[in-house]
């Protein structure tokens, strides 16, 4: 399921049961390749079902619940047929990246025909429907596919240019066994995909709910046992100290390597407040040596400078690059502080959308004022309420991430 060896067509990587060399094919000698149809204005809209390059860019299979309508007639919806087993390769495309990309038909398509940015291949030879449906997307096919494609106002590939591109087959019983354990791969991304995404639009939804709107001093949703007004406070008010940072020399090798964090705004995500990517670590020579300054643990570092909006809490010691401004020694729910700063910057933000901006000074950020609960349980309980989601979100992306990585790993062939 891996890369092939050179001169012996067999995968590094194999299911049990299986061996002997892989065949060594091109795609015109194991199927057919016919372009689709094109329609006129006048016969869009109406008619029949067809498949378009939005139902191949970016899918390994053909959807066919919302296809387009357009006008065919009996010898053409014959003619340009859609079978069970069938491969759609996009023949044009306004992105070079999209040429050639490829889509299963999981299951044969009454009366539907496809559009003439669309070359249809059928194979003539058995071969397992989740095979072909993964093989056009590894690495090596691809290849062939973009160093045969043409440039002019779109990226272009022709049947003839397809019929060349070289495949390497298992046996029947191979191919089903590989392409089974690709599609549950997929499923397992989608699976993870859909979670995130859900979790997503339920923080998105409770940002704005638990938190009180402009003018307002109680927000919409509030947990049981809590009923007074917030009170708004400036940011300088909620920490005891502050602390900016610095660049040792990169010239110096005795400041870098170190056993203390050195944070750059690139570690930060725009969406999370506490998976901090850390790439970096200087000596006590380098923070000797330069502006930056020890933190203390549980700190929230604020990006002041390129990367205004990310900001996140740091429970550990650790110094930053000139970009950031840190709070210490927080007055309020470490957890609750950082995501409500998040939240002010974030509207902030969108409110000027298009807008660019060059950073925020020490003074304007410590002026910036937010509502906040007075009891500390109150605070620790919507912090821990936001902390819970984004520890699951990081759990489905990390999942995503992993499936991904897998699979692009053991390509087929």
């Amino acid at each position: 399921m891996s890369k092939m060896e050179e001169k012996k067509k067999i995968p590094e990587i194999r299911f049990e049961g299986f061996g002997g060399e892989w065949k060594q094919c091109h795609l015109g000698e194991v199927g057919g390749l016919k372009n689709g149809m094109n329609f006129g204005k006048e016969a869009m809209g109406h008619g029949y079902p067809f498949v378009n390059l939005q139902d191949v860019f970016g899918k390994n299979t053909v959807d066919n619940t919302n296809l387009e309508l357009a006008i065919s007639n009996e010898k053409q919806r014959k003619e340009y047929s859609l079978e069970k087993g069938d491969v759609l390769f996009i023949r044009s495309s306004v992105k070079p990246e999209g040429v050639g990309e490829a889509a299963l038909v999981s299951e044969s398509f009454k009366n539907t025909t496809y559009s003439g940015f669309i070359i249809r291949f059928r194979p003539n030879i058995e071969m397992s429907g989740n095979f072909n449906r993964f093989i056009y997307s590894t690495i090596s096919v691809r290849k062939q596919i973009l160093t045969s494609a043409t440039s002019s106002a779109n990226t272009n590939i022709n049947q003839d240019a397809l019929k060349k591109i070289q495949l390497t087959l298992p046996k029947i019983g191979e191919q089903t066994k590989i392409g089974n354990y690709f599609q549950q791969l997929d499923t397992l991304i989608t699976l993870h995909k859909k979670k995130h995404d859900k979790l997503l639009n339920v923080k998105k939804a409770m940002l704005e709910k638990m938190f009180p709107k402009k003018g307002a001093d109680m927000p919409e949703i509030r947990f049981k046992g809590f009923s007074e007004k917030w009170e708004e406070r400036a940011l300088g008010e909620l920490c005891a100290d502050t602390y900016g940072g610095g660049t040792p020399r990169t010239s110096e090798a005795k400041y870098w390597n170190g056993d203390i964090p050195w944070i750059q705004s690139s570690d930060l995500s725009k969406e999370q407040v506490s998976n901090v990517v850390l790439r970096k670590n200087i000596t006590t020579n380098g923070l000797r040596a330069s502006a930056t300054k020890l933190i203390p643990a549980n700190s929230i570092a604020i990006v002041t400078r390129v990367g205004v909006g990310k900001l996140a809490f740091i429970p550990f010691k650790y110094a930053t690059s000139q970009d950031f401004l840190s709070l210490s020694k927080l007055k309020i729910n470490n957890w609750y502080g950082v995501y409500s700063i998040w939240k002010k910057l974030q509207d902030e933000l969108h409110a000027i959308q298009g807008t660019s901006i060059k950073g925020i000074t020490k003074e304007e950020l410590l002026a910036k004022r937010i509502i906040i609960p007075m009891q500390n349980t109150e605070q620790t309980k919507i912090g821990n309420f936001f902390k819970h989601l984004d520890t699951l979100l990081v759990l489905h992306q990390t999942e995503l991430t992993c499936n991904g990585l897998i699979k692009q790993g053991t390509s087929i062939g």
